[in-house]
């Protein structure tokens, strides 16, 4: 029998869904749009981030995922239940979204080690070939997400054969992973792991990067400085919002998945996940905001949408002035009101 929250669990979801996938394609079109010939390279990380981001919020469009604590197992609601009810594509499903999470911490932390190497070593970072730089990240990506989807592979069991069966309830769409044993433990830490070494590169990078300016200004105090101090404050700026919406939130879901029996479990898990589906709108909007070609360039297209609006009104009042001075003082034009020179 459903629970009367689990309506509006679905109904926050679809909302969810609805409202960013729309901002994360104009963002994204605004970055590649947009982007400085300067920042090219910063653009191609930050719309690295932007695309895993997206792919995750494709999949909750599809795919809503409702913990049925203390079983380890989740319902597959959403339009996913239309199109299959198989474990399989459950659990495909389910990979996926993990996959795309995975990358997206990755790209995160990406971008502070490259600032950090283009103030410190320029010469070396002139030397490299960016497609080299390229294939680096994204064998970092296939390495890391690969490991995870074979950890992942031996967590998952049939729901058939669920050892605690007086734990699991009766329901449609349902996949399952061992509740205990190493197999739930190296999924869940390696996950764990995977974002505590995203945020130590982080922190390690950006205290490098603070280090080598503190060190710069003391011997020169030039625009170039206060121009990468101020870069780096405004990227620590935008990243605390997927660290404190996302990542916390993330972390949270994955300590109930690791003691589903802890008081309140489900509606934590349930708050954590709508959390980590909202965050990284967040961001994006965040982007957008912090980086001046991109703020700047949002502002003239919002500017473009409301000008004709003007423009039309004024142009068709000067049509009426001339059209009136042309007629007759007793004569109107059909559909016009002379007085106010605007279409009735």
């Amino acid at each position: 029998m459903s629970e009367p929250y689990e309506v509006l669990y679905n109904r926050i979801l679809d909302a969810t869904a609805t409202f960013n996938i729309p901002i994360k394609i104009f963002v994204m079109f605004v970055v590649v749009r947009f982007s400085t010939p300067e920042m090219r390279s910063f653009s191609l990380l930050l719309l690295n981030g932007l695309f895993w981001n997206f792919m995750a919020n494709l999949i909750f469009v599809f795919l809503h995922l409702y913990p049925m604590y203390p079983a380890e197992c989740f319902r597959a609601d959403g339009m996913v239940s239309l199109f299959s009810k198989s474990e399989t594509f459950g659990h495909i499903m389910f990979c996926v979204l993990f996959f795309c999470i995975l990358n997206c911490v990755l790209a995160l932390a990406f971008t502070f080690p490259y600032r950090y190497m283009i103030f410190a070593h320029p010469i070396t970072v002139a030397r490299l070939k960016k497609h080299w730089i390229i294939a680096f990240f994204a064998a970092v990506h296939v390495v890391t997400a690969s490991i995870f989807v074979f950890v992942y592979i031996f967590w998952v069991v049939p729901s058939a054969e669920y050892p605690i069966k007086e734990e699991l309830l009766e329901g449609r769409n349902l996949f399952c992973f061992m509740p205990y044993g190493p197999d739930k433990d190296h999924a869940l830490l390696m996950f764990l792991i995977v974002m505590v070494q995203g945020l130590v590169i982080g922190l390690g990078s950006t205290f490098l990067l603070l280090l080598s300016i503190h060190r710069a200004s003391l011997i020169c105090n030039n625009a170039y400085l206060q121009s990468h101090k101020r870069i780096l404050w405004t990227l620590i700026w935008i990243t605390c919002i997927p660290l404190f919406i996302g990542a916390i939130p993330l972390v949270i879901a994955l300590v109930t998945a690791m003691n589903p029996h802890i008081p309140y479990a489900k509606f934590i898990c349930m708050v954590s996940i709508i959390l980590i589906a909202n965050h990284g709108t967040a961001y994006a909007i965040a982007l957008i905001i912090a980086i001046k070609p991109f703020r700047i360039a949002v502002q003239r297209m919002v500017r473009n949408v409301l000008k004709p609006n003007a423009t039309s009104v004024i142009v068709v009042s000067n049509l009426l002035l001339t059209t009136e001075n042309r007629t007759n003082a007793g004569q109107h034009l059909s559909g016009i009101d002379p007085s106010s020179n605007i279409l009735i």
